[in-house]
């Protein structure tokens, strides 16, 4: 049978008791520290419940806040694209370059109530060489880096249907840009109107539907001009930055009598030749299954057109494209590149 020795150790009373007062002491210095660091993260850091781009970022210190955002931002850097001229496309608009503004990101977050849901908040500056830099050429789509498309409506008669399309844009919270021929504007002016206070874009479609390649220089400024007189004694701080050529017709010199007005030449990506009044159906194929970034559509107010878009405008959301006006398509402003959804943050 084992037997076993064991062994005791016996400590003097008071150096347990000494012992006991350092680990008391010990502990209560960290419980203070603890109290202490609770009460400075609640007074100086984010407040209770604030999430940014949807992370717990409650009693975060400022400069904790700026290493987190640091980090995250190196690959949210984007550098400005120039507008130039493709041999194909012709006058292919510049983008804006774009990074994550730390110091406005952090001060956001700093101010931000209880519970409160902040975005990463982003600046932009301009590229050397904007669309207008690019002179006299006319225009079929937006920046291929933009997600982003636009729906043009070429308005030349009647306004049957332009109050569904107003419908269909409001329901689905999207603008498009409106090209009204002058003559039309002469005598609609309530349509006219509507379209304005919907908040779209009216744009300019000269003032009768004649074909601009057989119009002489004075002809084409009258009708630009007219137009612009028309629109204006509806809307009298209309602003119309963009011209579309009835029936797609042009040569050299309407486009260099539309730059000498200030405007912007505007053809198209896609076509849905609704005037032809096709089933809605064969208007969505047109256009759904061929949808890129910078599209610029082509449509015209027909009950056709009105059907598509009841399926087409959500169908194209759905894919994540932006449906914007031209103007903002067509300028180098990353608006597709909305705070907090296509950057995202991790």
């Amino acid at each position: 049978m084992k037997k076993y020795t064991y062994f005791t150790f016996q400590f003097p009373k008071k150096t347990i008791i000494i012992v006991l007062i350092v680990v008391a002491i010990v502990a209560a210095l960290q419980t203070s520290f603890n109290i202490k660091e609770r009460c400075i993260r609640s007074i100086f850091g984010v407040s209770q419940g604030v999430t940014l781009e949807g992370v717990a970022i409650q009693h975060h210190l400022d400069h904790e806040l700026k290493e987190f955002i640091d980090k995250a931002a190196k690959d949210k850097y984007h550098e400005p694209i120039n507008a130039r001229v493709d041999n194909v496309w012709k006058g292919i608009p510049g983008l804006n370059g774009i990074s994550v503004d730390v110091e406005k990101t952090i001060a956001k977050a700093m101010s931000a109530k209880r519970n409160e849901q902040i975005q990463i908040q982003y600046k932009q500056w301009e590229p050397e060489i904007q669309l207008k830099d690019l002179g006299a050429v006319p225009v079929y789509r937006g920046n291929s880096d933009k997600k982003a498309m636009s729906l043009m409506i070429n308005v030349a008669w009647g306004t049957e249907w332009i109050e569904n399309i107003l419908d269909i844009l409001e329901e689905n919270n999207v603008k498009a840009t409106f090209f009204v021929a002058g003559n039309w504007v002469e005598k609609n002016h309530e349509s006219l109107l509507k379209i304005h206070l919907a908040g779209h874009e009216i744009g300019s479609h000269a003032y009768t539907h004649r074909n601009m390649s057989t119009l002489s220089k004075a002809e084409l400024a009258w009708e630009i001009d007219k137009t612009d007189e028309l629109v204006k004694k509806v809307i009298p701080h209309a602003k119309i930055n963009v011209f579309g050529p009835p029936s797609g017709d042009f040569n050299q010199l309407v486009v260099d009598v539309t730059n000498s007005k200030g405007k912007i030449h505007v053809l198209w990506t896609l076509d849905t030749v609704d005037w032809q009044k096709p089933a809605s159906q064969v208007i969505i194929q047109r256009i759904v299954p061929k949808a890129e970034n910078g599209a610029l559509v082509l449509m015209h107010p027909t009950e056709s057109t009105v059907e598509a878009l009841k399926a087409m405008v959500p169908a194209l959301l759905e894919k994540g494209y932006k449906l914007i006006t031209v103007s903002e398509l067509l300028s180098s402003e990353r608006n597709d590149l909305v705070i907090g959804d296509s950057i995202g943050f991790p």
